[in-house]
């Protein structure tokens, strides 16, 4: 029994002197430790940091100061769909599918309307996705720092480190 004492003393030990550091696969990872500093509050912000200057996968933290919605421009104002692709209605896509939303109907207004949305897809992106370079921390800055109509893009990218953000 003192063994097993012995295991569980050493263990709330080792727990309680590494409980800020990173455990696991990511133990390693500094992100952009070191790097320049940013302050974001838009998506348009966020982007331009990650660039940094022109050298994005250079140590760089990126600190989200408030909520971003991507989709909301420099005034303000909401980006709907309707706004992106002109004519698309996301009323009329729903209404190309049957109550139960099983069925599509294959007509030419829906097939039209289902083109339009694929057309939509990749400007939508251009406000929404944000690609996540190597050595970047990105660091919300209040308990209420939250991430809408964003998509972080974390691909063939080493050290990186994302943490107090709802998203």
């Amino acid at each position: 029994m003192k063994f097993s004492k012995l295991n569980l003393e050493l263990l709330f030990f080792v727990t309680s002197v590494f409980a800020n550091s990173p455990i696991g696969f990511g133990n390693k990872a500094t992100g952009g430790e070191g790097g320049v500093e940013y302050h974001v509050n838009t998506f348009k912000e966020l982007i331009n940091a990650l660039d940094n200057n022109g050298n994005p996968t250079a140590p760089k933290i990126i600190y989200i100061d408030s909520p971003m919605n991507g989709l909301i421009d420099e005034n303000g104002k909401e980006i709907t769909a309707e706004d992106l692709v002109p004519g698309y209605s996301f009323q009329k896509y729903l209404e190309c599918f049957s109550n139960d939303g099983l069925q599509w109907f294959d007509t030419d207004e829906c097939n039209k309307i289902e083109n339009l949305r694929k057309q939509g897809t990749p400007i939508q992106e251009k406000y929404t996705k944000a690609i996540i370079p190597s050595n970047t921390s990105i660091i919300g800055s209040g308990d209420n720092t939250q991430l809408e109509e964003v998509s972080l893009n974390i691909n063939n990218a080493d050290n990186v480190v994302i943490k107090n953000l709802s998203i």
